[in-house]
């Protein structure tokens, strides 16, 4: 693992328990590929709609790409960074809010959540 990483997954494990759902995006890696989301742009008081892209270990950081086409790569999990589901991405609101669930309960969650989520996490991981 990069240097940082473990250090940097703590924080980013620790912002999604408090339901940040940039961090839980972030705490999923590279399974959140393909997500669509809205990313706030302070300097034009506005959310913009994309695709979660490509995911770079070494700086924990996400590539949107934006419906206009530009990119940018962002660490999603800190607390300045604003997410939301797109609004547009309606078929798995469902699965989504399953998921930010699973991360906003109390205890470690640990693992990838990939498709629905149905039980608590101590459910799914009874080991731990």
């Amino acid at each position: 693992d990069p240097e940082g990483f473990e250090e940097t997954l703590s924080v980013v494990r620790a912002n999604s328990l408090d339901g940040h759902l940039g961090a839980i995006l972030a705490a999923r890696r590279h399974e959140a590929l393909g997500e669509r989301v809205a990313v706030f742009w302070s300097g034009n008081d506005a959310f913009f709609e994309g695709t979660v892209t490509a995911f770079d270990k070494g700086a924990f950081a996400h590539r949107v790409t934006y419906d206009d086409g530009e990119k940018q790569w962002l660490q999603l999990w800190r607390e300045n960074e604003v997410v939301r589901w797109s609004e547009e991405d309606e078929e798995s609101a469902e699965t989504k809010e399953k998921t930010e669930k699973a991360g906003t309960e109390t205890g470690t969650v640990t693992g990838t959540v990939t498709g629905t989520v149905t039980g608590t996490p101590a459910e799914k991981n009874p080991e731990g």
